[in-house]
């Protein structure tokens, strides 16, 4: 085999990514013809069928699925090797690239990432909150230094991810018009719930407690965004899950008030880093809290 041509590997990627020649070429401002030319090249190179084509679409070969696992770790060492070589230049702020899972609330975040805001070298904060899944491949291809999740991340499609619990405490409901906390047997069997959408961490830990208590909740609505869900609350549509521990700052912030606690129901925040960037001064800093 020829030494590989690094450009015509990132175009096979591309091309894998969007799962056609045309539609890559556009994204890589380069004419379809071009970059069949480079895969073609490519596949010569390796010596083998990179896709087969099915309807109008591409569909990688056994050989491309095991080229396309070398693209992402070669990528991701490259987008690694590029964050390392920045750090390390003591004149400019240190990026920290956060993600931040949707059900985690923006109040507890704000509060466990303060330890990493306090190093001597100034730090700029970059946060973006999206579907955990998408989270967990970028931080995999070191696009994020840190995740916080209600769950840990571990293993991935791109590499083991380390996770460690940040905060622990118990689930408090919320309402807008609480008049003063009820037992939870009482008061949840006749509130319209707003809750977080199936599948999410603290939904399945509610519907089990649900489960367990013998308790059937009137959902009145499920939300994959929580500011939208206090929103709601704060309309007084509904009573809805999130940490005890920030009773104070949801009351100030959206009038509501503690409708009854879940003492037994724990949630966690959990730090989630690619192993090789848990030398982040800003990650260390955060992990020693």
């Amino acid at each position: 085999m020829r030494h590989l041509n690094y450009l015509h590997l990132r175009h096979f990627h591309a091309i894998a990514q969007a799962g056609s020649v045309v539609e890559a070429a556009r994204g890589l401002y380069l004419t379809p013809q071009t970059l069949s030319a480079q895969l073609r090249q490519l596949e010569e190179d390796v010596g083998g069928l990179l896709f087969e084509r099915i309807g109008r679409g591409l569909q990688l070969t056994p050989l491309g699925q095991t080229v396309l696992r070398y693209c992402n770790e070669i990528f991701s060492l490259g987008a690694e090797l590029t964050q390392v070589v920045r750090s390390q230049d003591h004149s400019q702020p240190l990026a920290f690239r956060v993600g931040l899972g949707q059900d985690i609330a923006k109040v507890l975040a704000q509060r466990l990432l303060v330890p990493a805001l306090s190093l001597s070298r100034p730090v700029r904060l970059l946060v973006r909150q999206e579907p955990i899944d998408t989270l967990a491949e970028a931080l995999s291809k070191h696009e994020l230094d840190l995740v916080l999740s209600d769950a840990p991340l571990g293993a991935t499609a791109w590499g083991r991810l380390e996770s460690q619990a940040l905060a622990e405490g118990s689930v408090t409901f919320y309402a807008a018009n609480a008049e003063a906390p009820e037992a939870p047997e009482v008061c949840l069997g006749r509130w319209p719930l707003l809750l977080p959408t199936e599948g999410a961490p603290l939904r399945r830990t509610l519907e089990q407690w649900f489960h367990e208590q013998g308790i059937h909740p009137l959902i009145a609505g499920e939300f994959n965004d929580s500011a939208l869900l206090k929103s709601f609350a704060m309309a007084g549509l509904g009573a809805f899950p999130a940490p005890t521990a920030i009773a104070e700052d949801l009351e100030a912030m959206y009038g509501v008030k503690p409708l009854c606690e879940l003492p037994t129901l724990r949630q966690c925040v959990y730090a989630n880093y690619a192993p090789r960037r848990s030398d982040h001064a800003a990650v260390q800093a955060l992990l020693k809290g």
